[in-house]
């Protein structure tokens, strides 16, 4: 979004606000500032050392008791990206590219509509389903860079039950294509009856009309999953369970199989006990799985109705390990940790990590590595906090070998990563 759109639709933003100030019962301002600097090394062919900026800005303003509105913009770049003037001669040329402010989220909100517990949201929004193990707002991911749906979002909401609905537009096609449109529809059930448990189910479809090649049909994909959470005294647990099914008809198009299918489990479970001792240690362990295949064996459809496609990760805001991006599958990944609280405002952990192939094809070793984590946060004030985290990454041999666990399953890790990889940061942020 360039600043004339930007000045322009603040402007009316403060001309709609002037001319019904007498309506408006209150209006805040508000914001934060993400600052982060990175170190990596291990990287092919070159270490990608950056700071990365993450600022946003919001207003709201109450109409009345149960009606809101909500508008906020956001930028996320690296340092020294789209920089104004020429760094050898101070020519300031401003390029166009340099504004990079978006509209993160615009949307109103209608509660209790009716006189029900009957809630709508409409507008550009965040949304997270549960944990945010598949639909979530990427706001915990090393690449923080943020996640809203175009869409609409219906929830009946009583004491101890929560239902729910939402629509939205993933992608629109041109006005001569509105075929080619992509849409989200999501329906689940909260119900949490008390701190020992709560029961979370959902269904899910990625519907994408477009016909990739003659031959080939819409692409639909349906999750259904079911999670359980609570704590029952000093041990608290989290386990979730889906399945996909459905056309794969824009992937079967790589594969050359026009009967391309999704078909896999995925799964997630942790456990932790927090000890009544001084600093509140709480020890962790825990497992994940992302069914998958490797299909390099069954390229040039020389295996018609193959085995589904790996699990789709979604929307997901869980980043587990440096190799993953929220798009790992084809894999498993049993992990353990201890978290410490030394004062009320410093915090730290410590995490390990192993990770493998679920199906490792043609490559030698299925063996993706193992990983530590260190991470520690100081809050200096209610609104100012630092953060510091060094992960280091064991890479096994199945990483040079070339496992397909990237992307959802589809990409390969040959050729990318050294034997050692680091990732540290240290992070500064501010809130408003």
């Amino acid at each position: 979004m360039n600043r004339n759109m930007v000045v322009g639709i603040v402007l009316v933003v403060m001309a709609v606000s002037l001319g019904a100030s007498a309506e408006l019962q209150n209006v805040q301002v508000g914001g934060s500032l993400r600052i982060r600097g990175i170190f990596q090394s291990g990287l092919i062919p070159n270490n990608d050392n950056f700071v990365a900026q993450r600022t946003r800005l919001n207003v709201k303003a109450d109409f009345t008791e149960n009606v809101a509105a909500f508008i906020e913009f956001d930028d996320y770049s690296k340092w020294g990206d789209g920089f104004r003037s020429n760094y050898l001669t101070g020519v300031d040329s401003r390029p166009n590219d340099a504004n990079t402010v978006n509209v993160y989220q615009a949307y109103i909100d209608v509660k209790e509509i009716g006189g029900t517990p009957l809630n709508l949201r409409a507008g550009r929004q965040e949304i997270v389903l549960g944990s945010g193990w598949l639909i979530g707002n990427n706001e915990s991911k090393l690449a923080f860079t943020g996640l809203s749906f175009d869409a609409l979002h219906l929830t009946y909401v009583t004491e101890k039950l929560t239902a729910g609905a939402f629509y939205a537009r993933l992608a629109a096609g041109s006005p001569e294509d509105t075929q080619s449109n992509a849409d989200l529809y999501t329906a689940y059930v909260n119900y949490t009856p008390g701190e020992s448990l709560s029961l979370l189910g959902y269904w899910i479809l990625m519907h994408d009309p477009l016909k990739p090649a003659p031959g080939y049909n819409a692409t639909n994909l349906h999750t259904v999953g079911l999670r359980a959470n609570g704590a029952v005294g000093a041990f608290d647990y989290d386990a979730e369970l889906a399945y996909q099914f459905g056309d794969a008809d824009r992937l079967g198009v790589d594969f050359e199989d026009p009967k391309a299918s999704f078909g896999n489990f995925a799964g997630t479970m942790e456990t932790g006990y927090t000890f009544d001792w001084p600093w509140k240690p709480r020890v962790s362990l825990g497992a994940v799985y992302f069914g998958g295949k490797d299909y390099r064996t069954d390229r040039k459809c020389d295996a018609p109705n193959r085995a589904s496609i790996s699990f789709n990760r979604l929307f997901s805001n869980i980043e587990y390990v440096y190799l993953d991006s929220t798009e790992l599958s084809n894999c498993w990944m049993g992990h353990g940790g201890i978290e410490i609280a030394p004062t009320d405002k410093l915090s730290a952990s410590a995490t390990l990590y192993h990770i493998q192939a679920v199906d490792n094809g043609k490559a030698h070793s299925g063996d993706l590595g193992w990983e530590t984590g260190l991470l520690a946060t100081y809050e200096y004030t209610k609104d100012l906090s630092f953060e510091v985290a060094w992960y280091h990454w064991f890479c096994g041999e199945g990483v040079e070998d070339g496992n397909y666990v990237l992307s959802n399953g589809l990409d390969s890790t040959a050729g990318i990563f050294k034997d050692h990889v680091d990732y540290l940061y240290v992070e500064a942020k501010v809130t408003f």
